[in-house]
């Protein structure tokens, strides 16, 4: 959790952290399916549905899982030249590259929720043997890249008010110990 954040950051706290629950569940879900999918075909049955359903299951958990995973200083950033840098330029490359994202994220997450409301308005279901009204399945992604806008937001007002970013400190901790000192020091 942000230190010093109040109310609104312990509420987003929870929000991130439920979405990260649900993403586990869902990941949880997919080998359920797969197994059941395995012992079908040890027993000659088909289930010819578990493939399509493990496929929104893993589409969901990706995109729920984007915000916790922001937060805890999981996603991929090549942080070697920010490393490098002075305070104050490090400062400005983190809050151009946060804005960045924000944008492109912010347009992601716009056009993730129009065609959203686009397949609940003209009903489009699945190709499979079960129609699967498809808004269902793209509500989890829509709602994955909002939460992943609502973080980058958040992390661009953490930077731009002077404080460090959440995924800032787990990074650290981590170049801590990979160089053998301990996590606190």
């Amino acid at each position: 959790m942000i230190r010093g954040g109040g109310f609104r950051v312990k509420v987003l706290d929870g929000i991130f952290h439920l979405a990260g629950v649900l993403s586990a569940v869902l990941l949880a879900a997919i080998a359920l399916l797969t197994f059941i999918q395995i012992v079908g075909r040890t027993l000659g049955y088909l289930v010819s549905t578990g493939t399509e359903f493990a496929g929104f299951c893993m589409a969901a958990s990706i995109f729920l899982a984007l915000a916790w995973t922001l937060r805890s200083g999981g996603h991929i950033r090549v942080g070697l030249v920010l490393q490098a840098l002075p305070p104050g330029p490090r400062r400005l490359v983190e809050i151009w590259c946060l804005s960045g994202a924000v944008f492109a994220i912010g347009l992601f997450a716009w056009s993730a929720t129009m065609m959203t409301w686009d397949s609940y308005r003209f009903g489009d279901v699945s190709v499979g043997l079960v129609p699967v009204p498809l808004w269902i399945p793209q509500i989890a992604m829509a709602l994955g890249i909002i939460l992943m806008e609502i973080a980058l937001i958040e992390q661009l007002v953490l930077v731009l008010s002077g404080r460090e970013p959440t995924y800032r400190a787990f990074e650290d901790t981590e170049s801590r110990v990979a160089r053998g000192e301990e996590p606190g020091a």
